[in-house]
């Protein structure tokens, strides 16, 4: 296995026993019990959320908590985003990191 490997969201650090694991969504990796969030991207590398593409002013794909992305787009003042949650809710997590990219 190559490190580090690239994630969609910050890893977790988890100690269980005498093993410390580097942990993000489905990805787990076996770390020194030495590792601290500080230098845990030398196992698992989160390189930030995705940035909003230039030539589609006001949208953004949003990454969901499993890995789907999700279109968010902003038109008029208004926000809307293609996930189950905002169709149910009228707002998302998705949204709420949009804004925090805008």
């Amino acid at each position: 296995m190559k490190l580090p490997i690239k994630v969609p969201y910050p890893p977790a650090l988890f100690t269980s026993g005498e093993k410390k694991w580097a942990v993000c969504q489905n990805v787990r990796v076996e770390v020194p019990m030495s590792t601290t969030r500080e230098n845990v991207g030398e196992f698992l590398l989160f390189e930030g959320y995705p940035q909003p593409d230039p030539s589609e002013n006001g949208s953004w794909e949003i990454p969901g908590s499993k890995g789907n992305l999700y279109k968010v787009r902003q038109r008029s003042g208004q926000w809307t985003c293609e996930c189950v949650g905002f169709g149910f809710h009228r707002k998302c997590k998705h949204i709420t990191k949009a804004k925090e990219l805008k």
